[in-house]
């Protein structure tokens, strides 16, 4: 992905069907199926490794593009 299109969708909202994809992206990647409770950990997780430059534990378009890269391998 280029910088220049993660950054473009940086804090952009997403639906609730965008947000069941992105935790179905990161269950194929190898992090473990949640309750809701601990979403906001396992976005922060995610965020450290993938995202460093903002962890705020919110899912935004920017998290849903960087996961579906990742799936494609």
């Amino acid at each position: 992905l280029s910088s220049e299109k993660i950054m473009k969708n940086r804090n952009v909202i997403i639906r609730k069907n965008e947000e069941n994809l992105f935790f179905n992206n990161l269950y194929k990647i190898g992090y473990s199926k949640i309750d809701k409770i601990k979403k906001t950990y396992l976005v922060k997780a995610f965020q450290r490794k993938f995202r460093q430059n903002l962890i705020n534990g919110k899912i935004d378009k920017e998290c849903l593009l960087i996961s579906e890269s990742l799936t494609k391998y």
